[in-house]
């Protein structure tokens, strides 16, 4: 493994942060705010103090590829659904990607 490939990995782990920070924003806003998908779907742990325009994530466990969708989403638009799988995949490559760079960087000043 080259320097090179660990620049790859930060920049690929940067992008899909990025992303699955946009396309959660995206997804509350086609989805209804305060609809029990959204309760379902997002993080919300200071429910009863939050604002309605806070920032919130996708729940850790939707990045899980064996954690079906919500019943409600198949309920959805096409786009929305896009909009969540698309969300659920770059959440779910930010940490692995995150770990190939770490061991990347490692491998290399090791070796």
């Amino acid at each position: 493994m080259h320097a090179d490939a660990v620049f790859v990995l930060m920049q690929l782990a940067g992008a899909s942060l990025v992303a699955h920070l946009a396309l959660s924003q995206w997804l509350r806003v086609l989805i209804q705010w305060r609809s029990p998908l959204t309760m379902e779907l997002f993080a919300v742990p200071n429910a009863p103090i939050a604002l309605d325009c806070g920032f919130r994530l996708l729940r850790a466990g939707y990045f899980l590829p064996w954690r079906p969708q919500p019943i409600a989403m198949r309920e959805q638009p096409l786009p929305v659904r896009l909009v969540f799988w698309l969300a659920r995949f770059t959440g779910a490559a930010t940490p692995v990607l995150v770990l190939a760079f770490f061991g990347g960087a490692f491998y290399i000043g090791t070796h």
